[in-house]
């Protein structure tokens, strides 16, 4: 708790140049965590869009086998 208070004191009495700094310092920080979560809902996008075409591929070779066997059955 004292920890804080000081903490907080020290905020108080800074000049304003640094408490500028300091805030520009804050928000490059949330700009970049903001970026970060874009990238990561880009990543997971991407990775369903990945599976989707997985699965449609699976089914369209499932599909193709039996279409084909009477045919190779027939030669």
């Amino acid at each position: 708790m004292e920890k804080k208070r000081e903490i907080k004191n020290k905020k108080n009495n800074n000049d304003g140049a640094t408490r500028k700094k300091d805030e520009k310092k804050k928000k490059k920080k949330k700009k970049k965590k903001k970026k970060k979560k874009k990238k990561k809902k880009k990543k997971k996008k991407k990775k369903k869009k990945k599976k989707k075409k997985k699965k449609k591929k699976q089914e369209f070779q499932e599909f193709q086998i039996p279409c084909l066997t009477p045919w190779l059955m027939f030669i």
